[in-house]
């Protein structure tokens, strides 16, 4: 009696099971484009000026493409003898093309996703591939990860230097792209954005160095750049600079602060991410390292000085009223007109 009741419940029970309406599970829905957000992109944008080695954290958006959803599925139970392969969510992929700022010779140093390193080394000067960038977001089904080739340009000015991309070639169509002469570039061929259809916050480690001073340590201090060099390329660059003729600068006295700056180890680093004028760079250059800049009457050319205490003021020349050849104009001051206060 009692296995027979045992056999009834055991049929019961599985008549129950299989009779029992399916479980109704969707499977999960994949993001648009147009539901993917990016960093600026602006037609206008200016292009940053790297002088030194700068940490730039707005790139501009030139171009973007070759978007794919990739479903994420898993077995799931819909019943006791069955089972539903669904979509529980997707890998995104996307292709990028983020421009960073001016060169020639500007050399990626490192690739931050979210404020966290995803790679790091030298790429440049010209075209040099990028592989291996890759960030973990969180690991499977809980983010996914960031996962991407890249090829990066230096921004040079001639097409050997900086050739046009064959993977935008490719997506846009020959002909249809610029090789961006000048500017620093990168190619994301088709990036792994992980299980949410948006791009992470990115930076870039850049440098950008030159010597054309013929200053100590190739016109570097430390990860700097010279401040006289800097003041140098601002001054007569012909692409990122005001183009000023170098016969009109006086070279000996900007070399001469910039071994005096070596010594101090006092560098610079400039970018430049809005317009602004060359002079007000220089005059911003010259007031990090306490100096001026003047133009000699006799010769016309600029000279460049530190301020420094390297006088003697016994040595300093004295004008006192010995020296006045002609009293133009005199008044005498009244009390409210006396000075009370003065600032340095």
């Amino acid at each position: 009696m009692i296995w027979f009741t045992l056999a009834l419940f055991v049929v019961s029970f599985l008549i129950v099971a299989l009779l029992a309406p399916k479980p109704n599970i969707e499977n999960a829905r994949a993001d648009s484009l147009d539901n993917v957000n990016f960093p600026r992109a602006t037609e206008d944008a200016p292009i940053p000026l790297i002088l030194g080695r700068v940490r730039m954290k707005a790139p501009n958006t030139i171009w973007y493409g070759d978007f794919e959803a990739v479903p994420i599925t898993e077995k799931v139970k819909t019943g006791l003898f069955s089972s539903k392969r669904v979509t529980v969510g997707y890998t995104y992929y996307l292709g990028l093309n983020l421009a960073l700022g001016m060169g020639p010779g500007t050399v990626l140093r490192e690739i931050y996703i979210d404020d966290k390193s995803a790679w790091s080394g030298t790429a440049g000067p010209g075209a040099s591939a990028v592989n291996g960038i890759y960030l973990n977001l969180g690991g499977y089904k809980k983010g996914g990860s960031f996962r991407s080739n890249a090829v990066y340009y230096s921004g040079e000015l001639d097409l050997v230097n900086q050739p046009i991309n064959g993977y935008l070639e490719g997506q846009i169509g020959a002909g249809n792209v610029p090789a961006y002469l000048g500017t620093a570039h990168i190619v994301f061929p088709k990036a792994e954005l992980g299980e949410s259809a948006q791009l992470r916050k990115m930076a870039f480690i850049l440098e950008n160095s030159t010597n054309a001073l013929g200053l100590p340590n190739s016109g570097k201090i430390g990860d700097d750049m010279n401040p006289a060099e800097a003041i140098y390329q601002i001054m007569t660059n012909t692409w990122r600079g005001m183009g000023v003729d170098p016969a009109v600068i006086d070279t000996t006295s900007l070399s001469a602060i910039g071994n005096t700056l070596y010594t101090e180890g006092n560098g610079v680093s400039v970018v430049v991410t809005a317009e602004s004028t060359g002079s007000s760079l220089v005059q911003e250059i010259l007031r990090q390292i306490d100096g001026v800049a003047y133009q000699d009457p006799d010769t016309g050319r600029i000279i460049f000085k530190l301020i420094r205490d390297d006088y003697v003021v016994e040595d300093l020349p004295v004008y006192d009223e010995d020296d006045v050849i002609k009293v133009q104009n005199f008044s005498r001051t009244s009390w409210d007109e006396v000075i009370a206060q003065v600032k340095i």
